[in-house]
């Protein structure tokens, strides 16, 4: 087995490995016992020293590695990742450039591509168990390079994170309405369950269903399907997650709000008030044109239905007038 630190700047690969072997014949033990021995130049991996995850969700821890410059990697090269001392080849996850299906390895995934230099590694439905130092070993043509450089410190902390319930504002009665909560984390294990709780839940529709994200991970969700009654209006709601190992996580608690009549918009009443006016001005118009197309029908049927008469008899009566005019002046003179 080749160890990272020991070895020096050589020629080509077969002699960092005839090297490796000296180094370990000229050390009764590994790991501390050879600090001094200097790295070889080129060989070096990029990876947080330290990670983070919640039982039951999900980690991605990501990784690179660079060998010397002066080989090149197949593409059948293989990476493992081992769990605590690399010397106990304790092989959590393994993958070779033909993308083997791991089926040995159900809840650890090397993601990367490792012939690309890409060594990264998930972690999904974290356990207790899973609470130790892990280091990755590159595996080419019978040759083995742990690097332990860097040796990701994973610790896995109790659950904290909470299911999420779609916002709700205020429910219509009589109206249709979908809630939907998504389980924490993003994961690439076994499906949890999800389940709702409330005196709502008796006469609604609920499906669940599975989100698969481009990064290989996974989220779920259950949609809660209900018409609400104006009885419902302040009952309480909420869902819960229950893992494979009966550990369970339940969100917060909501209160419905359901009203006989949703508000309209300002704009719709705006649109509505002015739809109105319109209507009442041309209702308005439309009746001034009926009362003088009105008056003046009956104009013109009071004029025809005059006696052909009456303008002589206007006439008639001038003239005496007219006579008695002349009579006065002509006594005056």
């Amino acid at each position: 087995m080749l160890l990272v630190r020991c070895g020096f700047l050589h020629s080509n690969f077969i002699t960092i490995v005839l090297l490796s072997t000296f180094c370990k014949d000229s050390n009764s033990q590994f790991g501390p016992k050879i600090p001094n021995i200097p790295n070889i130049p080129g060989l070096t991996i990029n990876a947080p020293r330290s990670v983070v995850v919640q039982r039951n969700l999900c980690v991605h821890i990501p990784c690179t590695f660079q060998i010397p410059s002066f080989y090149t990697l197949s593409r059948t090269a293989q990476g493992a990742w081992l769990k605590g001392d690399y010397l106990q080849q304790n092989v959590v996850a393994r993958k070779d450039g033909l993308d083997d299906p791991q089926d040995k390895y159900p809840r650890f995934f090397l993601t990367g591509e490792v012939w690309k230099g890409d060594c990264s590694l998930r972690i999904s439905d974290a356990k207790s168990e899973d609470d130790s130092l892990y280091t990755f070993r590159l595996e080419e043509k019978g040759v083995q390079i742990p690097f332990v450089d860097v040796s990701p410190k994973v610790t896995v902390t109790d659950l904290t994170d909470t299911p999420e319930i779609s916002t709700v504002g205020t429910l219509v009665a009589g109206e249709w309405v979908t809630l939907t909560c998504t389980s924490p984390g993003r994961c690439s294990g076994e499906a949890p369950k999800i389940t709702w709780d409330g005196t709502i839940v008796r006469k609604a529709m609920v499906h669940e269903y599975t989100i698969n994200n481009g990064d290989g991970t996974r989220t779920y969700h259950s949609n809660l399907t209900f018409s609400p009654f104006i009885k419902d209006n302040l009952e309480k709601l909420h869902c819960k997650v229950t893992f494979a190992d009966n550990l369970t996580s339940k969100s917060e608690i909501i209160e419905l709000e359901v009203k006989v009549c949703s508000s309209m918009d300002s704009k719709v009443i705006a649109g509505i008030i002015g739809g109105n006016i319109i209507i009442l001005l041309l209702a308005g118009l439309g009746v001034l044109l009926f009362i003088k197309r009105h008056m003046k029908n009956a104009g013109s049927r009071h004029h025809e239905g005059k006696p052909q008469g009456s303008e002589s008899a206007y006439q008639d009566l001038q003239k005496p007038t007219s006579s008695i005019y002349h009579t006065v002046i002509r006594s005056q003179q």
